[in-house]
């Protein structure tokens, strides 16, 4: 069957849909979106990029090449590997993204991403010098992609925005907060070659934000409004950038410090009550577009 769109009316363009589909991404995700595939680009035609900048761990600890950890994130293995990270960044990381608001976003993705880098690391070189070269040892791996810092999002978004709803997939109601581990398990059996710890790496560190101990690597809310001031004559016309939210939003995740109220300073225990405070402003979180 083929949709012939509204009677009278002419049936979009692909060109239309795509650029529809992508004015409702947000700027900070639009910004993640943009330097990956830019970066995935160079890699096309200085293929060189790709081991230079790859996570392993032996040329981070013999060489001193320390910024493999971070840089890995950027780097991707193929087209479907960076088709699907992106593509998750368009449905998923858009939904942070206007939760807290673009500066707040940012400042949590940069967070996510120094210390996914540093958690895999630790992981690695602590199960290799433990046991050695054993069977799912990522130790001699090379290691890349913006996937670990999707799990940290995934973390976030499931179990601690959205810790008692379920997610509907072939017929069974599955608790969100065990989303990730879940995909976790089913990537690395159906995708061998996938980074288990690299993945698991981003999913401890989406639970350290949750249990507010990277709080203080965050910029307190005061500083994401005052940022929004600043740019406000640049951003006013901007659709795609989202102010930091007044109410419980971004105080959420960047507390407690001055000013700051919120579930990680301890006013608030359940997803519901959070959710509940913001669906005034984002109306786009209805049923339907919840997890």
């Amino acid at each position: 069957m083929i949709s012939q769109g509204t009677p009278g009316q002419p049936v979009p363009s692909i060109w239309d849909q795509t650029k529809s589909f992508f004015s409702e991404v947000p700027l900070g995700s639009r910004m993640i979106l943009i330097i990956n595939c830019t970066i995935f680009i160079i890699q096309f035609f200085e293929p060189a990029v790709t081991s230079r900048f790859s996570f392993y761990a032996p040329a981070v600890i013999n060489n001193n090449q320390w910024y493999r950890m971070f840089t890995s994130a950027f780097i991707h293995h193929g087209l479907l590997h960076i088709f699907f990270n992106m593509l998750w960044v368009c449905f998923g990381a858009k939904r942070l993204e206007r939760y807290f608001g673009t500066i707040a976003f940012i400042a949590l993705t940069i967070t996510l991403l120094v210390f996914t880098g540093i958690v895999m690391f630790l992981i690695d070189v602590g199960l290799h010098y433990a046991f050695g070269n054993f069977p799912f040892s990522e130790y001699n791996s090379s290691v890349a992609g913006f996937s670990g810092v999707l799990f940290a999002f995934m973390q976030i978004l499931y179990a601690g925005i959205y810790p008692g709803t379920h997610i509907n997939r072939c017929g069974m109601q599955i608790p969100a907060k065990l989303a990730p581990l879940l995909l976790l398990v089913i990537l690395k059996v159906f995708m061998s070659g996938s980074s288990f710890f690299g993945h698991l790496s981003g999913i401890i560190v989406g639970q350290l934000v949750n249990w507010k101990i990277l709080r203080w690597f965050l910029p307190s809310q005061g500083c994401c409004e005052s940022a929004d001031k600043c740019l406000r004559s640049c951003t006013e016309n901007m659709n795609s950038y989202i102010e930091t939210s007044p109410d419980v939003s971004a105080s959420e995740m960047f507390g407690p410090k001055p000013c700051l109220t919120g579930i990680f300073s301890g006013r608030t225990t359940g997803g519901s009550q959070r959710q509940e405070i913001n669906v005034n402003r984002f109306e786009e979180f209805k049923d339907s577009d919840k997890p």
